[in-house]
């Protein structure tokens, strides 16, 4: 992320524009993230994970994007995120208590 926020700024008009288009590809990156954590342990995800390390690419990424515009990720990928790494159930989305 740091070397991709360095490229952008650097080619940027200003800061404001460079803030812009780090905003962008980072928000952008998070929904890409996001829709493959969904496929690989989304409710309708297979039962085992078959590449455990591109999973925690995913992960990494995706918490890596989210610092630079936590806005952008999605409450429902919180969860699917905070369930795995807990091994929560679907019991534990109706406890009120959210990591943030």
């Amino acid at each position: 992320m740091d070397i991709c926020q360095l490229i952008t700024e650097t080619h940027a008009d200003s800061p404001e524009q460079a803030r812009d288009r780090i905003i962008e590809w980072a928000g952008n990156l998070i929904s890409i993230c996001e829709s493959r954590l969904e496929k690989v342990i989304g409710a309708d995800s297979p039962t085992v994970v078959e590449d455990e390390q591109r999973l925690c690419q995913y992960i990494f990424t995706v918490g890596d994007a989210a610092q630079i515009c936590p806005a952008r990720l999605k409450h429902s990928s919180l969860l699917l995120i905070q369930n795995l790494l807990t091994g929560c159930s679907d019991e534990c989305d109706k406890d009120d208590t959210v990591w943030t």
